[in-house]
């Protein structure tokens, strides 16, 4: 363990599957939160510990970027959402599904898909949606407005979206909508949001804050579906997700070790959950790789 300025770092060796090892460094941070270090320097905070002030180190919005998050969040003010943390929604079992690669292949199985089980959508899932069965939630955290090409043409459900998100997007929404507060970071945080009692952090990742919102749900039982965006050949720019043959762009990366991440502090603080995903096998760390056609038994 290393010192510095009320600060303390911890670095040590955690067990992966086909007897492989991951180098972790955590930060005790002086705020009292604790930090996993990603490869790319990005601090992801341990969401699940107790008795402290959630706050977000990365600084991931600059001056005019925060200038549209205040803005939405005055708008969506304005609209009648509900706030989630006054709900009591508690789902024991959640598919988190993603458009990544693999996504066209999910229709079949889907159908399958035990009825206990909630289905949680994100990015362009629900826009493309072609299964029979309905998806129960969209998770929403865009504050931009690139984001209206997510918005979904027929399959519309609950949505839950951070209360900075596209004021756009959040009026042309035609069913219940759930809202939420963003972590705020060391450099920016609204008043509307000040001083809530619950937060989600995101990390500019949708799939990141529905992993959050599923452990606020109680879930023992989640999988995250086609969570990477990826490529089967080379192309100018990428580089091979290792252990496997994919490839995928450096922000693309940086998005799948903000997951895994996010999945080493539920898995620590929730040591019964079991956390499995679909999609390219081996590419998350901290998550059991499962075909399509074995979760019914996952789910049992």
């Amino acid at each position: 363990m290393i010192e510095n300025n009320m600060q303390s770092y911890k670095s040590f060796k955690v067990n992966l599957p086909n007897n492989k090892e991951k180098n972790v460094t955590i930060k005790l941070h002086k705020n009292k939160n604790d930090y996993y270090l990603t490869d790319e320097n990005i601090w992801v905070r341990n969401f699940l510990k107790p008795n402290v002030v959630p706050k977000d180190i990365n600084g991931f919005y600059d001056k005019e970027e925060v200038k549209t998050l205040l803005d939405n969040e005055m708008k969506n003010q304005e609209m009648q959402m509900l706030d989630f943390f006054s709900e009591t929604i508690i789902h024991k079992k959640i598919l988190i599904i993603s458009d990544g690669f693999g996504f066209s292949d999910s229709t079949a199985w889907l159908d399958q898909l035990p009825k206990d089980v909630k289905i949680i959508t994100v990015y362009g899932a629900s826009r493309f949606w072609k299964s029979k069965r309905l998806p129960d939630y969209m998770v929403f955290t865009n504050p931009f407005e690139d984001s209206l090409t997510c918005l979904p043409e027929r399959i519309f459900p609950f949505l839950i979206a951070s209360s900075r998100s596209c004021n756009k997007f959040i009026k042309r929404y035609p069913n219940k909508i759930f809202r939420y507060n963003t972590t705020p970071d060391e450099n920016y945080e609204s008043p509307i949001s000040h001083k809530s009692a619950d937060y989600v952090d995101e990390y500019r990742s949708s799939i990141s804050a529905a992993i959050i919102l599923a452990s606020k749900m109680k879930c023992e039982k989640l999988c995250i579906a086609y969570p990477i965006n990826a490529y089967e050949k080379q192309r100018p720019g990428t580089e091979k997700i290792e252990d496997t043959n994919f490839h995928f762009y450096p922000q693309q990366k940086i998005a799948k070790n903000i997951i895994d991440a996010n999945l080493f502090w539920k898995k620590l603080g929730n040591s019964n959950t079991n956390i499995s995903y679909i999609g390219i096998k081996n590419s998350l760390l901290f998550a059991n790789y499962i075909e399509p056609n074995n979760l019914e038994k996952f789910y049992e």
